[in-house]
């Protein structure tokens, strides 16, 4: 079984190091097994899979068996980054890291050869985060913020700290990483510079919408900072975490955070992640509609048109809403006529495009709950007559009994005129969509005692006569038909 592979000892080592799960590895046979054992392969294989920063946080933290003093002292020769930090809290914690006491003294030595003093009874991270807390937001040039990036700048250079997001688990009382990086890129700037230019890159795991937003909040000028890190080639954007970091800015309504990003300089074209952001936005509005601020998605999309793409998403919009009653509450509606008028027009106005349909049903909805939300709805109802008037869309079921439900007879009254005068087929809500000649569909629901109209006829009169005055205007308007 030894001879299956006849590659030579360093060819296979070399191969090693770009195996993700060694344990699999070491089943094929016992060359593999030693090659697996051997500490300079070990140790380039924690390099090539974590990078020379990570590696020791990594492994104590993944694979801390296979961390012996030879592994570390091989590390070390291979340009594996050892903090001062991270051997303060193996000291502090030996049970938690499991390491055995010959692999620690190791680590120890190392530390005490590079970093003069060692302290033992202090955690350079802990000192950093308490001075990380200390900073307000939005800071000046003033006395004690100088004084504060004074001590952190000369603790950085004492102990070569270096802001990773650390594998090791043991307690969450620190600020996040993100919160960690914000500060040392305004306060230590010539210090990230040197850790860049030294080959230090900020990970893919990093969220990207959680820097911008602390480096908003400390600075005010998240852009800057940001272009700064691109610049020194600090940081490597994907598309992906391009578009969760616009998709968050859009969700939080953080058109600061969503500016930065589309002005940005970057190695790849953003018009697809944009394109991607704006789909998974509008795509699930139905959930996320109590937070939607329309004129920071329509800002967006404006610099990016894409009507295919508007269109897709809206249709999943009305896809979610179903042929039931939408459960919206009151206060969820928050588009304006305008953006309505905006997507419809990258829609054409076409009443066959299920996006369109989703956009007319909105602007109904926020028609017969205007005086609850305090909007003046005469944009609003002029959007939806010329939706009904020019472009042939129908009224659904649904959206009579929304009417019906409004607070407002004049509106009630509009709205039946409206209809009356276009003449249009009502959609029911049903699966098939299935359309009732609107003389029908008027004296249906002014009849059947079982349609929900008509069961209100009878018991809401005594609370409230103008449910009444309005089921009997439904019925003078089939005496006119």
């Amino acid at each position: 079984m030894d001879t299956i592979h006849p590659l030579p000892i360093e060819i296979l080592s070399k191969i090693f190091s770009y195996v993700p799960n060694p344990s699999e590895w070491t089943l094929v046979n016992r060359t593999f097994w030693g090659i697996s054992r051997d500490p300079a392969t070990v140790a380039e294989w924690a390099v090539v899979q974590f990078d020379k920063w990570r590696a020791f946080d990594h492994i104590i933290a993944k694979h801390r068996r296979a961390l012996t003093p030879t592994v570390v002292t091989a590390m070390l020769a291979k340009g594996a980054k050892l903090s001062r930090h991270l051997v303060q809290t193996v000291l502090q914690h030996p049970s938690f890291t499991s390491l055995g006491s010959l692999t620690i003294l190791e680590l120890l030595k190392a530390a005490s050869e590079k970093y003069q003093p060692f302290v033992h009874g202090q955690n350079d991270r802990t000192r950093i985060e308490r001075l990380i807390h200390e900073f307000p937001g939005k800071t000046k040039n003033n006395a004690v913020t100088i004084l504060i990036a004074k001590d952190l700048n000369e603790l950085l250079e004492l102990s070569y700290f270096y802001p990773i997001k650390s594998a090791i688990k043991i307690d969450d009382r620190g600020p996040i990483h993100e919160d960690v990086l914000a500060v040392l890129l305004v306060f230590a700037k010539p210090w990230m510079q040197q850790l860049f230019r030294d080959g230090f890159r900020v990970t893919e795991s990093t969220s990207l919408y959680t820097l911008l937003h602390k480096l908003f909040f400390i600075s005010g000028y998240p852009e800057s900072y940001l272009k700064f890190v691109i610049q020194e080639n600090g940081i490597s954007i994907s598309p992906s975490n391009y578009e969760r970091a616009l998709l968050h800015a859009l969700r939080g309504d953080r058109s600061d955070i969503a500016d930065a990003l589309l002005d940005i300089v970057l190695p790849f074209d953003i018009e697809p992640s944009v394109h991607g952001a704006i789909d998974s936005f509008l795509s699930v509005a139905v959930v996320y509609l109590s937070n939607l601020k329309d004129a920071l998605v329509t800002n967006v999309y404006r610099r990016f048109p894409s009507p295919q793409v508007l269109a897709g998403a809206l249709a999943k919009c009305y896809q979610t809403g179903g042929h039931a009653e939408w459960t919206y509450t009151s206060n969820t509606i928050t588009w304006s006529a305008s953006t309505l008028r905006y997507f419809l027009d990258n829609l054409d106005w076409s009443f066959h495009q299920p996006g369109a349909h989703y956009l007319f049903e909105v602007a109904v909805r926020q028609i017969s709950e205007g005086d609850v939300n305090g909007m003046d709805t005469r944009e609003m109802r002029s959007v939806v007559e010329e939706c009904m008037r020019d472009h042939e869309f129908r009224s659904r079921k649904r959206q009579w009994i929304r009417m019906f439900e409004c607070h407002d007879d004049d509106r009630f009254k509009w709205w039946i005129d409206l209809v009356v005068q276009a003449a249009h087929p009502v959609v029911m809500d049903t699966e098939d969509n299935r359309e009732m000649p609107l003389t029908d569909f008027l004296r249906q629901w002014a009849q059947d005692s079982e349609s929900k109209v008509g069961r209100w006829a009878g018991t809401l009169y005594r609370r409230d006569s103008r449910y009444y005055h309005k089921f009997m205007f439904v019925k003078s308007k089939c005496t006119e038909e």
